[in-house]
């Protein structure tokens, strides 16, 4: 199996506030380079993005902003839908999924095969999550995919599940 491409990757891992600070410098330093030399931003823009996320910051002004930078390729605007809305995601905000369906619908052509069908699948599991207005804590995408899991299962018709059927003889010899 092949390495995911960029668009097929997660990006929404927690991280600590020193790990966000430190993306910050790190974000900041790559994007005074790429400027230097006459560079496209919008990766490193969107690692500040995700730093500030991180860090409790306000972000959809951001958002806002990148969309006109987005707006070039689209391959950045696929990408800044799909980050965006796995931000909110992380902390299960509402918004989340819109984001991440026109992330996949964007990117729906430039996706590797492996790629399609992983995003494909998460964003089907990652569908059963409820949304609200008040983040929760921060949740890596194997944690939001036990909950999906379990959310679904838990909703399935009992004879989905599998009934039980209780023996005297199990119990009683």
């Amino acid at each position: 199996m092949s390495q995911p491409s960029i668009l097929g990757l997660w990006y929404a891992t927690p991280i600590s506030m020193r790990e966000a600070e430190q993306l910050v410098i790190e974000a900041d330093q790559r994007l005074i380079q790429r400027l230097r030399h006459g560079g496209g931003t919008l990766c490193c823009r969107l690692l500040l993005m995700h730093a500030k996320f991180r860090q409790g910051l306000e972000i959809s002004g951001d958002y806002h902003n990148l969309q006109r930078l987005a707006a070039r390729s689209a391959h950045g605007r696929a990408l800044l839908e799909l980050i965006y809305g796995q931000l909110l995601l992380s902390r299960q905000l509402n918004g989340a999924l819109e984001h991440l369906e026109q992330g996949f619908n964007l990117a729906r052509n430039l996706f590797t095969a492996d790629d399609y069908f992983t995003v494909l699948k998460r964003h089907h599991q990652l569908r059963q999550l409820p949304l609200a207005k008040q983040p929760s804590s921060p949740s890596s995408l194997e944690q939001l995919l036990v909950t999906a899991q379990v959310i679904e299962r838990m909703e399935q018709p009992e004879k989905q599940r599998g009934e039980y059927q209780f023996d005297n003889h199990d119990t009683y010899g």
